[in-house]
């Protein structure tokens, strides 16, 4: 009995180490398989993006499944949902233009644009604008602009989160006349401008919109872009902002979590010993979460003024954008 107890101690200890050495080291295999990147192939659509039309109620949005993805088109005032095209008849035309075969569950684009009057949609596919008649439900090409979906900031998307742009363009923090362009440092908000494009050391004189600004009431940060600012050059967060067409006036979210209580987590990996994180999270049930506000800048009165947006409580805001 003695000698079974003591072997079941020893593989106790045995276990416990086998944990903790796993533990201390990061598992990158396993992250990268259950990555967004990976489990996207699986989870397909789980919310939906409307992508306004003109000025109108209407919206359209991309919706994936197993099956595939399709394009739907929603009318709030007449509660219809319906295809926003004949899938199918549109992958036909496009393979006998495009000289490829296209099937209509996979369609080679992402976004779609209607005309004034609703009665066409224009699409891009490898840099090839093509125009679809939603009546007579014929294909031609056309020039312009690439197509692509609105951000959930507003506007057109001109880049991811990280500076990646899918069609070669500035990110949200830049104007797009790509001259002026929007960065917090120290919590607060500034502007700055460039005299010409092709300035690409970015030397700029700053103005500081905001001073009031500290840990947990700031502007919604992204990632980090080095400017040039006279002589001195500092990493800068960038700040999504949804620009006007002419570059004189933007909007901006801010986000004060202050009042939100802290939450901790425990770093296992943290080296020689474990360490202790804290940050803010809001409980279910909990009275204080983070509260939104909205402002805007114009080049005119060169000022940062709130917008008196509020009228739910605990709101967000979403899909800003200007008409």
């Amino acid at each position: 009995m003695k000698l079974r107890a003591l072997i079941c101690v020893v593989a106790i200890f045995a276990v416990q180490a086998a944990f903790a050495q796993h533990t201390n080291v990061a598992n990158w295999r396993l992250m990268d398989k259950y990555s967004n990147a990976v489990l996207g192939r699986f989870v397909y659509s789980s919310t939906v993006s409307p992508q306004w039309i003109n000025d109108s109620d209407r919206f359209w949005y991309e919706w994936r499944e197993s099956a595939g993805k399709r394009f739907m088109f929603v009318d709030p005032k007449s509660h219809t949902k319906k295809p926003a095209f004949d899938h199918d008849h549109l992958a036909a035309a496009l393979s006998e233009l495009g000289k490829k075969p296209v099937v209509g569950n996979q369609l080679p684009f992402d976004a779609i644009e209607y005309d004034k009057d609703e009665k066409t949609i224009t699409f891009t596919v490898e840099k090839q604008n093509y125009e679809w008649n939603l009546k007579d439900e014929t294909l031609k090409e056309v020039k312009g602009d690439p197509v692509t979906a609105q951000s959930r900031f507003g506007g057109r998307f001109r880049g991811n989160f990280f500076g990646q742009g899918n069609n070669d363009r500035p990110t949200f923090d830049t104007a797009p006349d790509d001259l002026a362009f929007v960065y917090m440092q120290g919590y607060n908000l500034f502007v700055g401008k460039k005299e010409k494009k092709e300035d690409d050391a970015d030397k700029v004189e700053a103005k500081q919109l905001t001073t009031d600004g500290v840990q947990f009431y700031e502007f919604r940060g992204v990632n980090y872009r080095t400017y040039t600012l006279g002589d001195k050059q500092e990493t800068k967060t960038r700040v999504p902002v949804t620009w006007s067409e002419d570059s004189k006036a933007f909007i901006v979210e801010r986000s004060d979590g202050r009042k939100i209580k802290d939450l901790w987590v425990i770093n296992s990996l943290s080296d020689p010993r474990p360490t202790l994180e804290t940050y803010k999270y809001a409980m279910p049930g909990e009275e204080n979460v983070e509260q939104t506000e909205l402002y805007y800048f114009t080049e005119d009165t060169g000022e940062l003024k709130r917008i008196p947006a509020e009228k739910w409580k605990d709101q967000t805001l979403s899909d800003l954008h200007w008409c």
